[in-house]
């Protein structure tokens, strides 16, 4: 935190007034060395049973640079030697 305070005037005056807000819904900015960078909208679930915890679900439009860069790095990772045999449909 003493970084971002020293290092941010927006952060360190956001802290002071304490505008703190959860966002039920946006977008966030990835940057994975692999596939770049890539921008996907979000959605923020309460979990029934769990008040307090919060599921965050990322969804990229299907079609879009942002779909066919995680499918792309999804196939990476499906034919790593390491990875765990999943079944994956290519239309969900």
């Amino acid at each position: 935190m003493g970084q971002l305070a020293t290092g941010s005037r927006p952060f360190r005056t956001r802290w002071a007034a304490h505008d703190v807000k959860t966002h039920k819904t946006g977008k966030k900015t990835f940057q994975n060395p692999l596939i770049g960078e890539v921008t996907l909208p979000f959605e923020n679930l309460t979990v029934a049973a769990a008040s307090e915890q919060v599921l965050t679900v990322f969804t990229p439009q299907p079609g879009s640079p942002e779909h066919d860069a995680i499918r792309l790095l999804a196939s990476w990772n499906a034919h790593s030697p390491n990875a765990e045999k999943a079944e994956f449909s290519p239309d969900t």
